[in-house]
């Protein structure tokens, strides 16, 4: 075969008509056969002059493509008895096709970010500095698909069987941390511009408790939680102390934490406080002005979305009347019923009990507890990983392919547990200089004496690796033809599978010897995902793919009406298997002022066995006037446009402002029923 009996030009991908390359093709089988047995120049030449022959009939008809040239390689491979070599070719041509395609959805996506676009009343990109994290995201998410997770795991993720949680800070990041307030408070802390001493006021001491979160916030992506924060904060102050002075500084703490947006360009940190559990006098003080600060709201009265709220419910302490923190219930309860915090943790559920002073409920639904190397306490320790099974995708395809529904289940959840593993693997390599105030710092357990080049490893074991899952209800749809509320077959059914993933975790936790937990999933990113992909899959299918979300975990669905009583008593034995985290919501139409009804339902949780509950109704407050209380669209007050209105709404645990929900949550939002009327 001779030059002049080429093609003379190919069409590229792209529709660019360019000159003809012959070594190009040489190149590529170099490349192929060497990968297999070492192959040689000549031998390459060879099978290019058989591929251009191949070229020289279709160039004459029309120009030969990029993807004929390479379809004619792999032929050419095949009929000279190289099939190693021909896979070779195909792997690294399969390579090459994932690599382009990655770049060129990493460009759309930034192209949507910088045009700012809208989706639905949602605006998804804002500021500056958060588009330019967007961006950040977006190519760290296609960089860990296409070149660190494992295919099947990377695979498992794009097709919807499983959700890796927060996938764009896969390798640089743990998700959560109780951060060790009481020592911050007597030791102080550094941090790159120098040393924090320790308070010797409140104002400060709420300042410094601030800037810690912050830093904290640096080091992980998720949530930052102060447990027992009234007891921390007492132990830092003089007993002198005006009730003044605690009421500036609580006040100022709520500001900051609901302006200082330092966490993913536009965003303010995920803080949590628990508190309520310190019978002492300062730690009291403390609590009431904490509850009287969130209620007040932010500057005109708008309310504060963080941070969120956990009242430390404890028989002896504040359950009943007559107990010393009995007062801080009611109080809580009322700031509650008007604001949605605090929500309630129950240090005696049968699975707290144990663990009462070593058991964390953070916010949202996560829940820190026994650590399996002996941390008397969950300061210091956090979660690392959330992967959320999709319960809905895997009924839809065990029904329609007729497969056994537990074995299909069982293998989607073994493989989330080894991509929970691969991340733990892929975090244990940082170095402790990389999370300088977790680990530089030696807040993180076991991460006293850590050399800046060492690896976390022996700190990172003390965190919890949690498999979420969601859709209980939809998937129970799908296989028994109604959801847990609907049927007792149902609850049995949901009990099972939910039991079999607890048991897989446990198991886990041996085999692997780590904190691994099932974690009932409030979902958040993944609620209109899943929906999504599966409908393109499996078709719309009532009540259950149509709807454009799925429900958290094992909750009731949003638009089910049940009794409150009921409500509790259903979800009430998940609580137990999810040692991870879990919440039951009860939801109102409307902000509740009776306390009674409220106490009447938190007394109800308790006695059920719940371990974290919470209170849902609208919050809406007019920013021209003032007005609080549910608008429905303008402010009946002074009349001011709907677009005035700041709508809070409890999302994924969270509280939230709609103007920021995705559109799968907010679908879920507009289905909600209320489970309350005011009576049990």
């Amino acid at each position: 075969m001779t030059a002049s009996t080429a093609p003379e030009q190919i069409r590229k991908r792209d529709g660019r008509v360019v000159a003809f390359d012959r070594e190009k093709i040489v190149a590529a089988i170099l490349k192929a056969t060497s990968a297999v047995h070492g192959g040689e120049r000549p031998e390459a030449e060879t099978l290019a002059d058989r591929v251009v022959s191949s070229l020289e009939l279709a160039s004459k008809r029309e120009l030969p493509t990029v993807e004929q040239i390479q379809d004619a390689i792999e032929k050419v491979l095949l009929e000279e008895g190289q099939s190693r070599s021909a896979r070779a070719f195909i792997l690294y041509r399969s390579r090459r096709s994932r690599i382009r395609e990655a770049k060129t959805e990493l460009m759309d996506a930034v192209e949507e970010i910088l045009a700012e676009v809208e989706k639905g009343e949602t605006v998804v990109a804002c500021s500056p500095s958060e588009k330019m994290l967007k961006i950040g995201a977006t190519a760290s998410k296609e960089f860990y698909l296409k070149r660190l997770l494992p295919e099947e795991m990377a695979d498992a993720h794009l097709r919807g069987d499983l959700h890796i949680q927060d996938l764009e800070h896969y390798a640089k990041a743990p998700n959560s941390f109780v951060i060790p307030l009481s020592r911050l408070m007597t030791e102080g802390y550094r941090t790159p511009q120098g040393m924090v001493r320790a308070p010797k006021r409140a104002h400060s001491a709420a300042s410094l408790a601030a800037i810690a979160l912050q830093a904290a916030q640096s080091d992980c992506f998720g949530g930052q939680v102060f447990d027992r924060f009234d007891t921390a904060l007492a132990g830092a102050l003089p007993s002198e102390t005006t009730d003044h002075e605690l009421s500036q500084a609580m006040e100022g703490l709520v500001y900051n934490l609901n302006m200082l947006h330092s966490r993913n360009g536009g965003q303010v940190p995920y803080s949590t406080l628990t508190f309520g559990a310190d019978p002492s006098p300062m730690a009291r003080r403390i609590a009431l002005a904490l509850l009287d600060a969130y209620e007040a709201g932010l500057g005109r009265g708008e309310p504060a979305v963080y941070p969120n709220l956990v009242f430390l419910h404890q028989a002896g302490v504040n359950a009943k009347a007559g107990d010393p923190n009995f007062d801080l219930l009611r109080r809580a309860l009322d700031v509650a019923g008007k604001r949605m915090q605090p929500t309630f943790a129950f240090l005696d559920a049968p699975f707290n009990q144990d663990d009462a002073t070593s058991v964390t409920y953070l916010s949202g639904c996560a829940r820190i507890g026994r650590d399996r190397f002996g941390h008397p306490t969950t300061a210091g320790r956090g979660a690392i990983a959330t992967v959320t099974l999709n319960l809905v995708r895997a009924a839809l395809r065990a029904k329609r392919d007729g497969l056994d529904f537990n074995a299909l289940l069982e293998r989607q959840a073994r493989l989330a547990i080894r991509t929970l593993h691969h991340r733990f693997e892929v975090l244990s390599t940082l170095k402790s200089h990389e999370l300088p105030f977790l680990m530089g710092e030696g807040l993180y357990a076991e991460s006293e004496g850590l050399d800046a080049q060492e690896a976390i490893a022996q700190a990172l074991r003390h965190g919890h690796l949690a498999l979420g899952f969601i859709g209980l209800a939809e998937a129970l749809k799908v296989l028994t033809g109604a959801h847990q509320g609907e049927s007792e077959a149902a609850q049995e059914r949901g009990l099972a599978i939910v039991s079999m993933l607890r048991k897989l975790t446990d198991e886990a936790s041996e085999t692997l010897d780590l904190n691994v937990v099932l974690y009932a999933q409030q979902a958040d990113k993944s609620a209109g995902r899943f929906p999504m992909l599966d409908q393109w899959d499996f078709g719309a299918v009532a009540g259950v793919t149509d709807k454009g979300y799925y429900t958290s975990a094992f909750s009731l669905p949003a638009e089910y009406s049940v009794s409150a009583s009921r409500k509790i008593e259903l979800e009430a034995p998940y609580h137990a298997l999810c040692n991870g985290g879990h919440l039951t919501a009860m939801t109102f139409p409307a902000p509740v002022s009776d306390a009674d009804t409220l106490g009447a339902l938190v007394e109800r949780m308790a006695d059920a066995g719940l371990g974290h509950g919470a209170f849902s109704f609208p919050v809406d407050h007019c920013a021209a006037c003032g007005h609080s209380g549910v608008i429905p669209a303008d402010c009946p007050t002074c009349m001011a446009a709907s677009g005035t209105i700041r709508r809070v709404r409890r999302v994924a645990g969270y509280l939230e402002a709609l103007d920021r929900v995705d559109p799968g949550k907010r679908a879920e939002l507009e289905a909600v029923a209320a489970h309350c009327d005011g009576s049990l």
